[in-house]
């Protein structure tokens, strides 16, 4: 491949790159530089090698010359010695003289490999539930913290039983931004009798828009007592 078919071939490279909008990773005098090195470190090589091999004839000339003299060497050893010197000379000069003349080849542009970048996948924002009434936990002085978490359990069956599971939820596991009215209850037994009362506050006014109360002697009864509750609360609130 002589010079000018390479420079051509560098610029059929440089077209089809430029045609996908791709840059040659290997800059023009980023080339040139390279070219420029690599032909001066070889010509200082084969330049010394040459002149080496130069002295070395004409020492091996004098040398055999001499010996033959004394040695009586035949003609054709010493012949056969100072053309082989003569011939290492000889053809680093001639290597060295082509490179002169013509140019080294030099590594090609490669295009870059093409890079798939893959964006995270993005995940739905949580969608919150909105309840109307929030069961706030059941307040009580005389009554202990079991039955009052069996009452809070009745309350919310019979929300889920009459109006469906998006009706009410334990103020506990929701935010106030997910209700609309909270409702508070307080239980307090007198002798024989407990005495239940319930109040829905609105969240937004916090005025009282509900308020009722049951009495009952026993555990039988406040079940059904309870669930009179739910029922009037879920006629008055919506």
């Amino acid at each position: 491949m002589n010079g000018h078919t390479y420079n051509t071939d560098i610029l059929q490279i440089e077209k089809i790159l430029s045609l996908h909008g791709i840059e040659a990773p290997v800059p023009a005098q980023t080339i040139k530089n390279r070219r420029t090195r690599k032909k001066a470190g070889y010509l200082t090589i084969l330049r010394t090698l040459g002149i080496y091999s130069a002295a070395t004839a004409l020492s091996v000339t004098f040398f055999f010359a001499g010996k033959k003299i004394i040695a009586a060497l035949s003609v054709k050893t010493v012949i056969a010695g100072v053309s082989s010197a003569i011939l290492t000379a000889g053809s680093t000069f001639a290597v060295y003289a082509y490179l002169t003349a013509h140019d080294t080849p030099v590594e090609k542009a490669i295009a870059p490999a093409a890079v798939t970048v893959t964006e995270p996948e993005k995940k739905a924002p949580a969608v919150l539930v909105h309840y109307t009434i929030g069961i706030r936990p059941i307040e009580s002085e005389s009554v202990d913290a079991g039955e009052r978490r069996i009452i809070g359990n009745i309350l919310m069956k019979e929300f889920t039983a009459i109006n469906g599971s998006k009706y009410a939820a334990m103020s506990s596991n929701v935010a106030d931004s997910q209700i609309g009215y909270a409702l508070r209850t307080t239980v307090e037994k007198t002798g024989d009798n407990y005495i239940i009362s319930a109040k829905v506050i609105d969240l937004k006014t916090l005025a009282v828009v509900f308020i009722t109360k049951e009495t009952y002697q026993s555990a039988d009864e406040s079940a059904g007592k309870l669930a009179v509750i739910v029922r009037k609360i879920s006629e008055s609130v919506k």
